[in-house]
């Protein structure tokens, strides 16, 4: 088994991404929402967690009026992104640009969103948060000190995928049309430095991924040609999420169960990027992602038999004492794992502080053996607790238990 750190990381959302959920006006911090004005009482404002670039100062969308070229925003040059309703820009290709701003090459339609983001190492935030207004008033605290007024909704569209909340997904604006007009989205994830990555809670048909080495290189198939590690590990390429059907009798009347996470090793020094695109064929259906994670893997030990998994269940479930009616209300619900986990004595203090270290913070980790692909056994949680046993002479036994995160 292996446990996965996360590591902070950037994202860029690519051209077939709709970013009409980040273009309501924000509010300052001393200024939030007093009149009131915005569609559907909400604001969108910033947590303090440093994550991904989406802060006031760190971006900002214009409104193109008719053939405009230029655009005024202050920037470390070479330290931003460029959007055209949601199409990714190239600099000298399609702009150019110095200190002050951007100069586009073609003018642009009237109405046009042009969204400016900066990508500095320094200058990355927390996802753009959703808040709803729940009774008119004018107000000069940011709705995280005014929980009588404001009840807090969740991360937009664009960035719930990166908001450590499985259940939260970004979906694709349009659902899928027929087979032939699939609904997808695309992202670009930067993977420097990691040897993971999970995906967790999709809505997908398939996903196609590519990678590159370096800001210059080219994109490439992550497949196993390329990788043949992929294969060994990861028994499902290509990435297809179609139900499992052994039979005729599976595939009339078998159950619909589709794959829902994956964890797959990447090789730290021949990737540096990865884009993802996420495609879901079924009719009426939206392609979507929970959680997109990638971190530093640190080999645990071999999973034992008699490991066990289960659902911690958040549904409400209430029974009247003089009736026995029993109201019953969906909600999200938790993996759990408990497993005994075979480690080498040579490895003893170092898979301790791997797991004392993460006491109390958000983890992947993969307990399946290579041979076994179970996905109730891969889950993005935290360590709830662990005891380590010097059993043997060579070996000794590590019992782990840990708790998924909604």
């Amino acid at each position: 088994m292996r446990i996965i750190s996360l590591k902070e990381t950037t994202y860029n959302f690519l051209g077939d991404y709709d970013l009409t959920d980040c273009n309501l006006p924000e509010s300052t911090e001393n200024e939030w929402l007093e009149s009131g004005l915005v569609p559907g009482g909400t604001a969108y404002v910033q947590d303090t967690v440093v994550k991904v670039s989406c802060t006031e100062t760190d971006r900002e969308v214009f409104t193109a009026t008719t053939s405009q070229t230029v655009f005024a925003y202050a920037h470390t040059e070479t330290e931003i992104a460029v959007y055209q309703q949601g199409t990714l820009l190239t600099l000298t290709t399609d702009y150019t640009e110095d200190a002050t701003g951007i100069v586009l090459d073609t003018g642009a339609t009237v109405g046009d969103l042009i969204e400016i983001i900066k990508t500095g190492e320094d200058e990355r935030s927390a996802p753009v948060i959703t808040y709803k207004m729940t009774s008119t008033v004018t107000n000069v605290y940011p709705p995280d000190d005014d929980l009588t007024n404001w009840l807090k909704i969740g991360a937009t569209n664009r960035w719930k995928m990166f908001d450590q909340y499985v259940f939260t997904s970004s979906e694709a604006v349009s659902a899928c049309a027929d087979t032939l007009v699939p609904s997808t989205f695309t992202i670009e994830i930067d993977t420097g430095n990691t040897n993971y990555l999970g995906l967790f809670n999709l809505n997908c048909s398939s996903i196609e991924i590519q990678y590159k080495k370096g800001a210059s290189g080219d994109w490439l198939e992550f497949n196993p040609t390329n990788f043949p590690k992929i294969q060994e590990i990861v028994s499902y390429y290509p990435y297809e999420f179609e139900r499992e059907t052994r039979n005729w009798l599976d595939y009339l009347f078998g159950d619909f169960v589709f794959k829902k996470d994956l964890i797959f090793p990447i090789q730290w020094d021949k990737v540096s990027s990865m884009r993802i695109k996420f495609i879901n064929n079924s009719v009426s259906s939206k392609a979507a992602c929970g959680m997109c994670v990638c971190g530093q893997s640190y080999f645990i030990g071999k999973t034992q038999y008699g490991a066990s998994s289960g659902i911690l269940s958040f549904s409400r479930k209430v029974r009247d004492d003089y009736t026995g009616e029993t109201y019953l209300k969906k909600g999200n619900n938790a993996k759990t794992i408990d497993i005994d986990v075979s480690i080498l004595n040579e490895q003893y203090n170092k898979i301790h502080s791997v797991l004392a270290a993460a006491d109390g913070v958000p983890i992947i980790v993969q307990a399946n053996n290579e041979g076994t692909n179970y996905e109730p056994f891969m889950a993005y949680c935290f360590v709830k607790s662990f005891d380590m046993t010097l059993q043997y002479a060579t070996h000794s036994e590590c019992n782990l238990e840990l708790g998924g995160l909604i």
